[in-house]
């Protein structure tokens, strides 16, 4: 079993702009058990709050990175984007 996971990346320029970009994301085994979404959700949430609490600034790819390798060690990766296969 596999789920995938799309992310609206938000990010602000020096310029003032928001620009938002998707991401998905798939996680599979055991890890897409259950509610994966809420528990990616809830990560998430805590990781901003504590990255808003603290000096850092990390891109959110990081972040997603580094919350979906400790909810899902080994059983998530970013989902291929664009491209054209010709068979």
């Amino acid at each position: 079993m596999a789920k995938i996971i799309k992310v609206a990346l938000r990010r602000q320029t020096s310029a003032g702009i928001a620009c938002i970009s998707d991401r998905s994301i798939v996680v599979w085994g055991k890890a897409a058990e259950g509610d994966t979404l809420e528990q990616l959700m809830d990560a998430l949430s805590e990781a901003k709050q504590m990255l808003a609490e603290q000096a850092l600034t990390k891109s959110s790819v990081d972040v997603i990175r580094e919350v979906c390798d400790h909810l899902f060690p080994g059983s998530w990766d970013f989902a291929a984007q664009g491209g054209t296969l010709k068979f």
